[in-house]
This record gives C-alpha cells, sequence and structure tokens, in this order.
C-alpha cells in the first residue's frame, strides 16, 4: 500500500442506493473489497451517487454531439454519440429525463480536484446482511475517526462542460 498516494472511488450513496434501495452498485458487487479499502491506511476519497447526480447528460446533449460529428464526418465521435445515447436510454427507460455522468465525475476529482470540496468522514460498509448488502454508512463532517473524505459540494457546470469537451460537445 505504501506506493498508492490515494485512492478515489465512485461509489457509494448517502441517501438511497441504485442498485438496490440502499445500496449503490459497485459497493454491492464487492462490499468485502470496499471495507479492505476503507481501512487499508491509504487515504479514501468517495464520489458518492448523490455527487455525481448534479452532473448529468440529456438527449439533447446526444443529438447536438451526433449533429455535429456527421456534419464534420467524424465517426468517431458518432460512435461515442450513439454509445453516450445508449446510457441516456437508460434514464429515459427510468422515467427520468438525464442521466449522471457517474464515472466521469469520479475520474474528474483526480483530474481537477478545485471543481469539488471534500470534507472528512467515517464510511462503514455492510458487507454481508443479505438485505442491506453494500449499503454505505456515511458520518461526514467530523475529522475524529475519518476514515476518508467525502463530496461536500461540487461545481457541477464547470464539471459537465469538463466530461464532456473530449466529446466536443461541451456547451
Amino acid at each position: 500500500w505504501d506506493h498508492i498516494g490515494q485512492i478515489t472511488w465512485m461509489g457509494g450513496g448517502i441517501t438511497r442506493g441504485n442498485h438496490t434501495q440502499w445500496a449503490e452498485f459497485n459497493a454491492y458487487a464487492d462490499p468485502e473489497a470496499l471495507a479492505v479499502l476503507l481501512n487499508c491506511g491509504v487515504p479514501f476519497r468517495m464520489v458518492d451517487l448523490d455527487a455525481c447526480r448534479q452532473v448529468e447528460v440529456t438527449e439533447g446533449d446526444v443529438a447536438a454531439l451526433l449533429g455535429r460529428a456527421r456534419a464534420g464526418g467524424d465517426d468517431r465521435k458518432a460512435l461515442l454519440a450513439d454509445l453516450l445515447g445508449g446510457y441516456v436510454d437508460i434514464a429515459l427507460e427510468r422515467g427520468r429525463s438525464a442521466m449522471a455522468l457517474y464515472d466521469p465525475v469520479a475520474a474528474a476529482a483526480v483530474v481537477r480536484p478545485d471543481l469539488f470540496t471534500f470534507v472528512p468522514a467515517h464510511i462503514r460498509v455492510e458487507p454481508s446482511h443479505a438485505s442491506r448488502r453494500g449499503r454505505t454508512s456515511v458520518k461526514a463532517g467530523r475529522s475524529d475517526g475519518a476514515n476518508a473524505e467525502i463530496v461536500a459540494s461540487l461545481t457541477a457546470e464547470e464539471l459537465r462542460r469538463l466530461c464532456m469537451a473530449p466529446l466536443g460537445a461541451a456547451r
């Protein structure tokens, strides 16, 4: 663990899960591994569902990206627009008008930490209880007993631009 400076993880949730009522998918998939990471002594940052849900992409974003890709004859951007469209379709099927940019927001926390405010937190994960497997319990704001940091706030529109810019979709 000595050669790892920090772990930034997209996962967990303070208010609710996305895989079960209680658990976010990544925490649910391997809560035992998450427990190891939380207790290994390496600085740990959690970019949770609630933070990621503040940065969204819409059907209109996909249409604009696809239009620019077609106008410029860029097959790679057209493919990316199609893939992003499939992602947005998940939200639409669930009755939502937009989809959070989960993993790109977590990646942005590594490359642009200035767009986030992190606070100390104590995070615990439920590893075995069948109905609450993967539930993350977070006590944020106190440094005593903290084993992590969690996003307290972020600059959503700037993060959205940052995440969409490589696709040629920044507005």
